[in-house]
Formats: structure tokens, C-alpha cells, sequence
């Protein structure tokens, strides 16, 4: 493993902020969650709190990329940072002196998932100017690493916060996390060299949706990253099964709780290790390749799981599922950092999110009405199909295949 990317004292800030706002964001949802459930007994508003968290990201999603590229990036995270905590210590000073409302929980829910919109794609817009080249793969590796385990250790620990001191105090920690990483930020010293570009950029541009135009007309120019945004629509769909775990480990293990949890949990190891290793495995020198590939991949996995059904290599298949993943949304996010000009960073993520996460929804309801319908193993086995099907035909494209090569032979 490469660790000589925490050399870099900008990085070292960076994900000290992503890894423990990542743990409250955990805990928060956790708690969130079991508060509306055990207070109303009503599975309908936890959909419902899913759709409330998902739906502004949808909507201010496209218009928040122009703003990460006309701004600086980071007092934008630094803002957003604060917000969210703002927000947190709103909803538990609520909890504490009012009690549980509905309302208000659905309000901070979608003021973090706005705000959330901006950070993210500001975080990934400023990376490659805080750190060399060479050094992206690793340093996205361990960004995901780092927000991947803290997230997977959020969720027990949400539950621990719940059972020993109460709802409010998991909420208090959420806040707090994120005013650690706007500390975190602020610490980040960013060249004048982009602060200039942000400069040029704002004295540049016209109307804000001018800008947002200008993000898809350069979208449209790149052919390699508009194939696989728009086959990004496809493979989220076929992540229904995401949602579905949990009637796998009960139905066809049938098995508990606990054996849930090892499952996710082995998932979220192997996310974290792909994530690590890329730089090592150095995919970045031909990224056209290895990403489609890994994609395709992606779908055996959910194939093995429901041929051979065994507990322990259940296990073993989800680590392997979140390895891949690991490796190829490190692979991905480096490439396009390397090949998208800093001035339109932010406009790419916040499209590439918002149009492959478009399909999530419709995957999780035809996922259900299929499990309903003809079964889970059948549903799974049409997911891992066809999520091979898309990964290798993107293979056969002669543009996806050169995507990376000649960046990376220079």
C-alpha cells in the first residue's frame, strides 16, 4: 500500500474531513431512520425518507456543478461544512427541548442532501490541484477507503449512541463531525494559480444555466465519458439488489442479523481494499480497459450469490463485489481528474451524478415488483446478467478502449 500520499499536508486535512464527516453522516442516518420508524411503526416513511434525501440531489444536482466551477471550491465546502452542522444541532436541540416531529427531521434531511450535492463535487473539482499527477489514484483510493470503513463502523456505532445515550447525542455527534471537517478544510492551503481560474471563470460566464449548458456541450465532445455516463444509467439500475440484501441473507440463507451485518460489513472491507490497491495495481495506465472490464465484472458476484448459496462464500462473494467496486470508482474518479480541465470539474461530477443515479429509484421498485413477482433469484441473476452484459459491450467500443492511453503515455 502507498501511503507516501499522506506527505501531502493538503491531503492529510482533506481526508481527516471526508473519513469523520463520513462517520457522522452514518450515525446521523442511523439514528434518523430508527427515530422515524419507532416512533410511527410505519415502513412508508422510511421510503419516504429515502425519496426526501434522494429527490434535491436530482434537483439541484446539475445547477450545483456550475456553482463548485464559478466559485471557490473551498469556502464552498468550507459553507457547506457548516450548514450541515447548522443543520444537525437544529434537529437535536428540536428532539431534545420539542420532541420527535416529522416535519422538521424531512427539512434537515434535505438541507444536508443539498449541501451535500455542493461538497462533494467541490471535494473531488479540488483534489487534483492539491496534490502531483502521479499521485491521484492513490490519494482517491484512500479518500474512498478512509469515507468507505468510517461509514461501515457509523452504522453499529449509530445504534451503540441510541441504546447508551439517546437519539439527540447521535445527532450532536453528526453535527459535530461536520464542523471537524469544515476546520479540516479551512486548514487546506490551494494554490493562487486556481483561485485565478475560478477568477476567470466568474468574469467569463454569462447566466448560470449558460454555464450548465456549457457543462453538457463539453460532455458531448467527450465521447468515451459520455458512453459511460449515459451506460451508467444502466449499471445503477441493476444496483436494486443493494436493497434487497437483506431479503437474500433471510430467504435464501435464512439467517439473522447478524450474518447481515458480516455481509455489508464484507462488502465495505473489500470497497475499502480495491479502493487502496488501485494506484498499486496501477489501472490508471490504461483506465479504458480496466474500467469497463472491472464493470462487467461487477456482475458475477450477484450470479455466485444465488448459484451456490452458501453462507461463507456468500461472504467471500460480497468482499470480492465491494473489491471491484473499489477498484473501479477509484480508477474512474482519477481519470476523468486527469483528463477534465479544472474549469469544468465540478459541472462533470455533479452531471455524471445526477444522470446515473437518475435510474435508482425506477431500479428499486422494478426490483421489488420483479422479487415479488418471479422470485429473488431470478431478479439477481437478471442484475448480475446484465450488468456483464453492459460492462463488456462497452469493451467492443474502440474510443472507450483508447480512453486514459495516450494521457497516460505522455
Amino acid at each position: 500500500m502507498q501511503f507516501g500520499v499522506f506527505k501531502y499536508r493538503n491531503f492529510r486535512f482533506l481526508w481527516l474531513g471526508a473519513t469523520v464527516s463520513a462517520s457522522g453522516f452514518t450515525v446521523g442516518n442511523v439514528v434518523m431512520e430508527w427515530m422515524i420508524y419507532h416512533t410511527t411503526h410505519a415502513a412508508l416513511l422510511l421510503t419516504l425518507f429515502g425519496v426526501v434525501e434522494f429527490v434535491p440531489m436530482l434537483m439541484v444536482g446539475i445547477l450545483a456543478g456550475a456553482i463548485v466551477d464559478r466559485g471557490d471550491r473551498r469556502k464552498l465546502m468550507i459553507i457547506s461544512d457548516l450548514v450541515r452542522a447548522g443543520a444537525m444541532a437544529t434537529l437535536a436541540i428540536t428532539v431534545l427541548f420539542v420532541g420527535f416531529e416529522l416535519f422538521p427531521v424531512f427539512v434537515i434531511v434535505a438541507v444536508i442532501s443539498v449541501f451535500g450535492t455542493i461538497f462533494e463535487p467541490a471535494a473531488g473539482a479540488l483534489l487534483p490541484s492539491l496534490i502531483n499527477d502521479e499521485d491521484l489514484s492513490n490519494a482517491n483510493g484512500f479518500l474512498e477507503a478512509g469515507r468507505t470503513l468510517a461509514s461501515m463502523i457509523g452504522n453499529p456505532l449509530g445504534g451503540i449512541v441510541i441504546f447508551l445515550v439517546g437519539v439527540a447525542s447521535g445527532l450532536i455527534y453528526n453535527s459535530t463531525t461536520f464542523a471537524i471537517s469544515a476546520l479540516a478544510v479551512g486548514m487546506l492551503t490551494v494554490p493562487s494559480s486556481i483561485r485565478k481560474v475560478h477568477e476567470t471563470t466568474t468574469e467569463g460566464s454569462n447566466k448560470l444555466l449558460e454555464e450548465v449548458k456549457s457543462g453538457f456541450t463539453f460532455l458531448a465532445s467527450k465521447k468515451p465519458l459520455l458512453i459511460m455516463t449515459v451506460a451508467s444509467i444502466f449499471l445503477n439500475f441493476f444496483s436494486f439488489y443493494n436493497m434487497y440484501m437483506v431479503v437474500y441473507v433471510l430467504d435464501i440463507l435464512h439467517k439473522g442479523p447478524a450474518v447481515f451485518g458480516i455481509i455489508l460489513g464484507s462488502s465495505s472491507i473489500g470497497y475499502a481494499v480495491g479502493g487502496v490497491l488501485t494506484g498499486k495495481l496501477q489501472l490508471n495506465k490504461r483506465p479504458g480497459i480496466w474500467v469497463p472490464f472491472t464493470w462487467g465484472l461487477g456482475g458475477l458476484p450477484l450470479i455466485f450469490l444465488i448459484l451456490i448459496p452458501v453462507t461463507t462464500i456468500s461472504i467471500a462473494t460480497m468482499f470480492f463485489e465491494g473489491f471491484l467496486g473499489g477498484l473501479v470508482n477509484t480508477t474512474f474518479i482519477s481519470e476523468v481528474q486527469r483528463e477534465v480541465p479544472n474549469e469544468f470539474l465540478g459541472r462533470y461530477f455533479t452531471i455524471e451524478q445526477t444522470i446515473g443515479f437518475s435510474m435508482v429509484p425506477l431500479g428499486i421498485t422494478v426490483g421489488g415488483l420483479l422479487i415479488t413477482g418471479f422470485g429473488l433469484g431470478f431478479s439477481f441473476m437478471l442484475a448480475g446478467t446484465g450488468t456483464l452484459i453492459i460492462g463488456f459491450m462497452l469493451l467492443l467500443n474502440r474510443d472507450i478502449r483508447g480512453w486514459g492511453r495516450k494521457i497516460n503515455s505522455e
